[in-house]
């Protein structure tokens, strides 16, 4: 399958049918104001690299023994790339599995065609590493809720709050959002909510991380609307409850 992305008016890379993304310009994310994450916390997280980067493109959630939940955008197509799954990268005590993802990934199209920004990546092969369940979507989330984010991160940021794309911390940072609107997307194609804490913001790198909610995955990073400052806009996190059905149904045997 054939991603196709573009620059949406959300501040980051969204697919759209028809129009190709340079990968120049492919701005990811990573946590800002977080702190390191606990040695108990997150061992479901995937870093996701491609070709030889030095640092992770985007996240992840192990979800099964063989799949991973992260973002549309996040898949790099075309000769030459490749895309690899790093799975027990925390806590550094772990053992990592290093994967190259051979599969197509497999994206939500709605009925219209047109590609949301949520994926699944199958692996190679089974893992035994932690998973991280689904939501509970007898209990959705609601304004005022709090969601932990985590990445690999730009700690803080620069003058005038500018994003420092090319700051990163070695250790996986996590950080707790306030969900401030589950209503955010209903003029849009898309399913997604918004989150904003004072001080705290998404940035380069950590696109495709799970917003976790009671140890349940809710939600997958997805995109910013301010690209160029950071703690001043809320970030967009695709609503897992929406696409639950397609989920299990890709990953059910």
């Amino acid at each position: 399958m054939k991603l196709i992305h573009t620059v949406s008016q959300k501040g980051d890379l969204c697919p759209v049918p028809g129009v190709a993304v340079n990968s120049e310009v492919d701005l990811q994310k990573r946590i800002i104001g977080g702190q390191n994450c606990a040695d108990t916390e997150r061992l479901y997280h995937v870093a996701l690299y491609r070709n030889d980067d030095s640092d992770p493109q985007c996240g992840g959630s192990l979800i099964s023994d063989q799949w991973v939940l992260t973002a549309a955008h996040c898949w790099e197509h075309g000769p030459g790339w490749v895309n690899t799954a790093i799975l027990g990268i925390h806590p550094k005590s772990a053992t990592e599995e290093i994967m190259t993802i051979t599969d197509n990934p497999v994206v939500y199209i709605d009925k219209n065609g047109l590609q949301h920004d949520i994926m699944l990546l199958k692996l190679p092969k089974k893992t035994s590493i932690q998973q991280v369940k689904l939501p509970d979507c007898k209990s959705p989330l609601q304004n005022g809720d709090k969601v932990q984010l985590a990445g690999y991160a730009a700690t803080k940021t620069g003058f005038f709050k500018r994003r420092k794309p090319t700051t990163s911390t070695p250790d996986l940072q996590c950080a707790d959002f306030d969900v401030v609107d589950v209503q955010a997307s209903a003029q849009d194609s898309e399913h997604w909510f918004t989150v904003q804490t004072p001080k705290k913001d998404v940035c380069y790198g950590d696109s495709g991380g799970g917003a976790v909610h009671n140890n349940r995955i809710y939600g997958v990073i997805s995109f910013t609307f301010n690209r160029k400052r950071g703690c001043v806009a809320p970030a967009g996190i695709m609503d897992v409850c929406e696409y639950k059905d397609w989920i299990d149904k890709t990953i059910t045997p």
